[in-house]
């Protein structure tokens, strides 16, 4: 099979869960033996000027790949994809696929959806009325679909309910992490133990449920003697966003609160893991994720997580088995208990062990790739 990946920001313009996980997709075929490349949508910019190319090829760890930034760059995307001559086509965002089905037509292969973000269950969420252009790409993308996989059970279930797409064209398969016994550490290192720290790590949005972690701050630190909190995150492509949540924070919490925050901006890759490292727990308040790829990386370095009991999260963690969970959008609950977690190192070190252990033997590429590869022999097929 040749496998040509639609995707957005793929590394070093990483940008959240969508450019991580493709990147670990790219890497755990590519050493299967699977020939493939991507078009990676970086930055894009679907209202740029159409006459204005900037498109780029590059390589992605050995791989051949295009990067294109504006929609003068879909006449090279279009040759890019049938140069290839792709037997399946994998899109990992809904807008993209609307920019590129037009110059992938009339002979277009078979079509694999990854489900990575369900926005017309964020839509709900938010309380929306009308239709955004992302949920409208994405059910247009989901009507394409020869294939949609979905990262979750939690995931499939809500897709199904809004009807998007038939039984028969839904299959769960989960993300998956490159976890080899010397890529992993364990969260019972001397810098862990002493650490009062809580991290958070992600975007600024009430999706993300930052606001419920910036409620429930305040209560920790007053608590909880010598509670820390870092903030390793923020809105990548709108850094003024970013600052308004900030700016929120700092006018409405007291000055113990304040000194009790590092705004750490958004890392790369490596700062991220250091960051894992040095805390002794891991914060995840979402009010819903499809996956939950920011918990699965905190769990495969042995860190002790709280998440949200939301969407795909308990699928991925089993409650004071290998990490807690509390009700969505509840920061006195999450105050309370990641206040008693930091003041707890023994209780840490045995949920980050079994937290490492359990992503050794579910999450690892050797264990979640055969099922990617069955599903795109069934679409391409």
């Amino acid at each position: 099979m040749r496998i040509l990946h639609l995707t957005r920001d793929l590394p070093p313009a990483g940008k959240g869960g969508i450019s991580t996980a493709v990147a670990g997709l790219l890497r755990a075929s590519a050493a299967a033996g699977v020939e493939a490349t991507a078009i990676s949508f970086d930055g894009w910019r679907p209202k740029a000027r159409a006459d204005l190319a900037a498109a780029k090829q590059g390589h992605f760890e050995g791989l051949g790949v295009l990067r294109v930034y504006g929609p003068g760059d879909l006449p090279a995307a279009g040759r890019f994809a049938h140069e290839f001559e792709p037997t399946l086509l994998h899109v990992h965002d809904g807008l993209v696929w609307q920019a590129m089905a037009e110059q992938l037509s009339p002979a277009r292969p078979p079509m694999v959806l990854s489900l990575h973000v369900a926005q017309a269950h964020m839509a709900r969420l938010r309380g929306l009325d009308t239709p955004t252009l992302s949920q409208r790409a994405e059910a247009q993308a989901l009507r394409d679909a020869h294939l949609v996989l979905a990262p979750s059970n939690a995931a499939a279930r809500d897709l199904l309910a809004e009807g998007l797409a038939p039984p028969e064209r839904v299959q769960v398969v989960g993300h998956g992490l490159d976890v080899d016994a010397s890529a992993i550490v364990t969260a019972d290192t001397d810098a862990s133990r002493r650490s009062r720290t809580a991290l958070y790590s992600g975007r600024f949005d009430v999706i993300k449920g930052t606001d419920v972690l910036l409620d429930a701050i305040q209560s920790i630190v007053a608590r909880h003697a010598g509670a820390r909190v870092c903030i390793a995150g923020g809105l990548p492509d709108n850094p003024k966003g970013a600052r308004r949540w900030q700016r929120r924070w700092l006018q409405a919490a007291a000055q113990q609160s304040v000194d009790a925050v590092r705004w750490a901006g958004w890392l790369d890759a490596p700062a991220l893991a250091e960051e894992r490292k040095q805390a002794a727990l891991l914060v995840v308040p979402s009010r819903y994720e499809t996956f939950g790829l920011a918990a699965l990386e905190g769990l495969a370095a042995g860190m002790a997580v709280v998440a949200s009991d939301a969407g795909g999260l308990p699928e991925l963690i089993e409650h004071d088995v290998n990490g807690l969970l509390v009700p969505p959008g509840d920061s006195a609950a999450l105050a309370r208990v990641v206040g008693d977690l930091l003041d707890d190192p023994q209780r840490r070190a045995r949920l980050g062990s079994a937290a490492a252990s359990r992503v050794r033997a579910d999450h690892g590429w050797k264990r979640v790739l055969p099922g990617m590869l069955a599903a795109w022999r069934q679409a391409a097929g």
